[in-house]
């Protein structure tokens, strides 16, 4: 056999020599780092995820902890006095307003409140500068079943809680009156979409603001179109012209009060 073969089988063999060498490195290397694995997989899981992120108590984010509400709100009703002038006039309002949380950030609430307003009447047999008569008084009840949804979900934010709501209900003077000159102020069916804000004091105390609308549905009788006289004789100008006989009319309420937090 050559001296260059056996230098190949000699290289070959120190190759081999260094391979399980570093093998039984690699090995030591890790049985040495194991304890420390061990060790790091034994702590808490929450005392590691706890430097990753805000501390829970000072997150600007604070879970609610109550899911039934009552509040007490007074405001101020805008009204409308619709094209014939006749609608409700401005005035102050009071509501109540019990509230329970049904699931995620939606919420249920009964809303009832009294609106002082007044508005004027139109007398259709009188001439035209004279047959607008009042005002009178014109005190409503309003009424609706809301469903909202709460923007920051079952969290506040600072203490703060924004949140939007739609209801459908009823809305109507305390007592139906017949115009002279034919119009019916009575109830009628309303939609009403708010937007608002609940400040919590405490874990039970808090304030609330809203701006709601309700809208007011009326129906104009014939006589406003076409106005006649004792004697049968038109007068003109009519109440309303070029229209039609029914009017849809928004009616913004703007609110404040104290609401008490609470799980029944």
């Amino acid at each position: 056999m050559s001296n260059e073969g056996c230098g190949g089988v000699k290289v070959t063999a120190e190759r081999r020599d260094e391979g399980a060498m570093g093998g039984a490195g690699r090995i030591r290397r890790v049985a040495a780092a194991t304890p420390l694995l061990l060790a790091l997989t034994a702590l808490p899981f929450d005392r590691l995820t706890a430097q990753v992120g805000n501390d829970p108590s000072r997150s600007p984010f604070q879970d609610v902890t109550t899911r039934q509400g009552i509040a007490f709100t007074g405001g101020w009703f805008m009204g409308n006095h619709a094209r014939a002038h006749v609608g409700a006039h401005a005035g102050p309002a009071v509501r109540m307003q019990i509230r329970t949380a049904l699931s995620g950030p939606i919420d249920l609430s009964l809303n009832i409140a009294y609106i002082q307003s007044q508005r004027y009447t139109i007398n259709t047999t009188l001439p035209a500068n004279v047959r607008m008569q009042g005002p009178i008084d014109y005190n409503l009840i309003a009424g609706d079943l809301s469903i909202g949804v709460n923007l920051t979900g079952a969290k506040t934010w600072h203490g703060l809680a924004p949140y939007i709501s739609v209801g459908m209900g009823i809305i109507g003077p305390t007592e139906t009156v017949v115009d002279p000159g034919g119009y019916k102020a009575g109830s009628g069916f309303t939609i009403a979409p708010a937007i608002g804000l609940r400040a919590r004091l405490g874990s039970h105390l808090g304030l609330m603001f809203e701006a709601k609308d309700n809208t007011i549905r009326y129906e104009w009788p014939l006589r406003y179109f076409d106005p006649i006289d004792l004697q049968g004789n038109p007068i003109t100008p009519p109440v309303l012209s070029n229209t039609t006989d029914k009017q849809t009319t928004h009616n913004l309420t703007l609110s404040a009060g104290l609401t008490y937090h609470f799980n029944f």
